[in-house]
């Protein structure tokens, strides 16, 4: 499960995919919002099976830690690709969630490379910038 293939969407999007056990498909996508100063990268984690995509508020993977590791390594992954481009804009990446247990999961695993609580308007988030 540890293969990690980077792909380029039309959109200028990155994902990364791999496989489990059970079979099912991980994904993890980021999507850049760009803006004169600064780009936003939105990241969106979902398992599924085949094209469903993403199903909000439905829990449909069985592999539990391991593939949120899969999805921290390929996280710190994409910092590094990006830190070594020596881009201009600075960089904001973030982390919604469904609910409440997925939010204190995804900061306990993500406080240690930087990530943060934000206020964005009415949404609270976690953001690490670059």
């Amino acid at each position: 499960m540890h293969d990690t293939s980077c792909l380029l969407e039309e959109n200028g999007a990155l994902v990364f995919k791999s496989k489990n056990e059970f079979g099912q498909i991980l994904n993890l996508k980021f999507s850049p919002d760009e803006y004169t100063s600064c780009i936003f990268w939105d990241v969106c984690f979902w398992i599924g099976k085949r094209k469903r995509g993403y199903e909000y508020m439905n829990q449909t993977g069985r592999d539990g830690l391991k593939s949120l590791l899969w999805a921290k390594n390929c996280i710190t992954e994409f910092i590094e690709k990006y830190r070594q481009e020596n881009r201009s804009k600075k960089c904001h990446i973030c982390i919604y969630w469904d609910d409440n247990r997925r939010r204190d999961v995804y900061f306990r695993g993500l406080k240690d490379i930087g990530f943060e609580y934000k206020r964005v308007v009415t949404k609270i988030l976690l953001e690490k910038t670059i």
